[in-house]
């Protein structure tokens, strides 16, 4: 099994919500595959109940590169890669996507375990085709009990 690598990822297991003013919800649903070999995350974005995107992302150790990776599979038609590097409560994700139109987003994503029940999420460096985008808004999510 590849826990060994992955074990430091364990506290992101369960359903994380964010619900804001707007009326906009982000959910997020952390589970273990069998044998724990990989982490597998579903999500949505909703406002006002309809769903504006979802998908699934597969996390797991690359034993070749010997490191965190991600495979993101959306609603959209886009599909993403990123690399995942710890560094004590925090992730850095150097993240690509490939939009269904052809385009590529670039992005850096800082995932920061705040307490174990909360995690701010943030993505900076954006660029589309090579073109800056601005940071996203930083987001907190808590866990559903």
């Amino acid at each position: 099994s590849n826990y060994e690598h992955l074990k430091g990822m364990e506290s992101t297991i369960g359903t994380w919500v964010d619900a804001d003013e707007s009326g906009a919800i982000i959910q997020s649903s952390c589970m273990w595959s069998e044998n724990r070999n990989f982490i597998i995350r579903n999500f949505s974005t909703t406002l006002d109940g309809e769903v504006l995107i979802s998908g699934t992302q597969w996390l797991g150790w690359d034993a070749v590169k010997k490191e965190i990776r991600s495979w993101l599979f959306d609603s959209k038609g886009s599909i993403g890669e990123g690399t995942w590097v710890q560094d004590g409560n925090k992730w850095t994700i150097q993240a690509e996507t490939k939009l269904m139109n052809g385009k590529v987003v670039k992005e850096t994503h800082i995932i920061t375990q705040v307490d174990a029940d909360t995690i701010q999420w943030e993505s900076k460096n954006r660029t589309l085709d090579g073109e800056p985008l601005p940071d996203a808004k930083e987001v907190t999510v808590r866990r559903q009990k």
